[in-house]
């Protein structure tokens, strides 16, 4: 009898030990997917700082930098980190069966089209700014310094620009729509891209490339946002 009641009592301390073990595994797992939807866990972005610290310091052993920010990306299953400068942002990140990337050059050749962009723009109005995006890079991946200036690599390029405004766009008379037309052609003769953005507001003009030549063209790519319910 008393060799039956402690093969039960040592079945129940297994069962109880059997439990906690599943529970503490559950938890592990809901938290580790939690964390996974939300940026990645902590010791997750820890490590990958650390690998992203070792990485600059090897490749850009004089650059000054902060690591500003690491998130993981559900969709790419992969860590990045946000990186600034002095003079720029880049962003490192992890490439399969590559290892680890970075923009640094390509940020620094996007500063130099923005400047450009807005002093063009400065021309036509003091209420805008210029955003450049690369949208293609030509093949210029790995480069090494010295970097080549963004003129020496232009023509590679392949860029998006966008036009913000700080308000609405007047509708008394076509004089935003004149100016529109003047910074086109002003920004097309830069070269940086032949695609620009404009967006005011209330309204924007997307795409307005080399065929977009009249008001009338432009008012055709007008689109108005859906107002909020």
């Amino acid at each position: 009898m008393k060799y039956l009641e402690g093969r039960v009592k040592s079945m129940k301390t297994s069962l109880r030990f059997l439990s906690i073990i599943i529970t503490l595994a559950f938890c592990y797992v809901v938290v580790h997917i939690y964390y996974t939807l939300n940026g990645g866990t902590p010791w997750g972005k820890a490590n990958f700082k650390q690998e992203v610290e070792e990485y600059l310091s090897l490749k850009y052993p004089e650059l000054s930098y902060s690591v500003e920010s690491e998130y993981y990306g559900f969709k790419e299953g992969q860590y990045s980190a946000h990186v600034t400068t002095l003079e720029t942002e880049f962003e490192v990140s992890e490439r399969e069966g590559y290892g680890l990337w970075d923009n640094y050059p390509h940020s620094l050749w996007t500063k130099e089209a923005t400047a450009i962009c807005n002093d063009s723009l400065a021309e036509y109005t003091n209420d805008a700014k210029c955003r450049v995006e690369l949208v293609g890079s030509g093949g210029l991946n790995e480069v090494k310094e010295p970097f080549p200036s963004y003129e020496q690599v232009r023509d590679q390029l392949r860029m998006q620009v966008n036009i913000h405004f700080s308000r609405s766009l007047r509708k008394n008379d076509n004089q935003d729509l004149k100016m529109i037309l003047g910074i086109k052609e002003s920004i097309e003769q830069t070269e940086i891209s032949n695609v620009i953005d404009f967006t005011f507001s209330d309204v924007s003009f997307f795409n307005v490339n080399h065929e977009i030549s009249t008001i009338t063209d432009l008012e055709n790519k007008a689109y108005y946002p859906e107002p909020i319910q």
